[in-house]
């Protein structure tokens, strides 16, 4: 029966014109053709979302290359004191804008790491007013004790940051950012890993400088003086 079928049909295609033998075989290569477009379309929007151009790739590993560079310079800054002042290398570069090499930044006589624990400016002499400009000059005159009595946001965090292993990474991201410590298009890119560092090596400056004016209080308290860090500028009274 199968066999008597195909030969009807081998007949029947010998028996038509040659012209429409030619139109039947263009309809179906146009057939076969779209089928097979058909199928390449499917298969592209299934996989489509998960193709990722190859420039896009060197660049999202040239950028990593970067973070990650950035990352260990930063590391070996938070292991550096080089001007031995208590306060590490990162954050004298990169959150109070002090000097890493100068234990008094400003050389008025008072370490970097009691001015900050006092509320003061370490950039900025005593008796004096300064003013970050936009230029990043800064503007001195004489001190107003009226306008020095505005809240120090880093202040705050050293007195009051509360201890890395009771709040999670967002409350730690969102805590610098509050308290002035950093901006938060600084750490909008970083990880959760980074941000734990970040806090974790700010909150242990935090802690040395609370051990310090702890003990600038208790030396006070003996002297009746303002406690003074030698070093090893040159201060101008």
């Amino acid at each position: 029966m199968p066999l008597e079928f195909t030969d009807r049909i081998r007949t029947q295609w010998r028996e038509l014109p040659q012209e429409s033998r030619f139109a039947i075989g263009i309809l179906c290569m146009v057939g076969f053709g779209v089928l097979g477009f058909s199928a390449a379309y499917l298969r592209l929007r299934v996989t489509g979302p998960f193709f990722v151009p190859l420039a896009t790739i060197r660049e999202s590993a040239n950028l990593y290359d970067d973070l990650l560079t950035q990352n260990n310079q930063d590391l070996e800054l938070r292991k550096k004191d080089t001007d031995r002042d208590g306060l590490n290398d990162y954050s004298e570069l990169k959150v109070y804008k002090t000097s890493p090499y100068l234990a008094d930044s400003d050389s008025d006589g008072f370490a970097d790491a009691i001015e900050i624990a006092q509320g003061t400016d370490p950039n900025c002499p005593k008796g004096q007013q300064c003013i970050q400009g936009l230029n990043n000059d800064r503007v001195t005159g004489e001190a107003n004790s009226d306008l020095l009595e505005a809240d120090n946001p880093v202040e705050a965090f050293i007195l009051q940051a509360p201890d890395p292993t009771l709040i999670s990474s967002e409350q730690k991201r969102q805590y610098l950012v509050e308290t002035g410590y950093v901006t938060a298009n600084e750490l909008s890119d970083l990880p959760n890993a980074q941000i734990d560092d970040i806090y974790l090596s700010a909150f242990g400056e935090a802690v040395k400088i609370r051990q310090q004016l702890q003990e600038a209080a208790s030396a006070s308290s003996t002297t009746s003086t303002v406690p003074v860090i030698p070093v090893s500028t040159t201060t101008n009274p």
